[in-house]
């Protein structure tokens, strides 16, 4: 059963009416504790295209070395060159730098990113997925799969996943 101790946090232990395990106090109150020593910062600039981005999306990568921070990486519409660009943070957002870019051919909007949590379909756990919706000639809208098993440094087109009528 799932006990909530905080709004962004949840644990899974017990059952319902039954107190859960020391283990699990233990494990909650070292979390409470962490949240409690986060200090807020910002607004960071990620990137700035000049007026032009939108739709920004972003990951946190599960993968960490013990005591560092884990990966975030972001994408958004609108980064001036072709395809998606990828940022990468290693200090849980607040610097930034490109590390790649999402190679998608012409007109393409609304980025999406994903990690694997498990091996699915031929890729490993941590496999990231980034989704669009391609305009193509302006005639459909596709959405396109591509996948990266590098952590995000090289992109692969997997498939047209779903087609629909033309854009509005």
């Amino acid at each position: 059963q799932v006990r909530l101790l905080h709004p962004r946090v949840t644990l899974v232990g017990g059952s319902i009416g039954e107190r859960p395990s020391s283990a699990v106090d233990a494990a909650a109150d070292g979390m409470l504790a962490m949240a409690r020593q986060l200090k807020p910062f910002g607004p960071v600039v990620v990137a700035n295209p000049g007026g032009r981005a939108s739709y920004a999306r972003a990951v946190r990568l599960s993968t960490a070395q013990p005591g560092r921070s884990r990966t975030l990486l972001a994408t958004f519409q609108g980064g001036g060159g072709p395809g998606f660009p990828l940022y990468r943070s290693d200090d849980d957002g607040r610097t930034w730098q490109k590390q790649s870019s999402v190679p998608t051919a012409g007109v393409s909007l609304q980025p999406f990113l994903y990690e694997l949590p498990r091996a699915f379909a031929g890729l490993p756990k941590g496999a990231l997925l980034f989704a669009c919706n391609s305009l193509g000639n302006f005639t459909s809208t596709n959405i396109q799969l591509y996948a990266s098993t590098d952590g995000g440094l090289t992109w692969q087109f997997l498939r047209m996943v779903a087609q629909g009528g033309p854009p509005d």
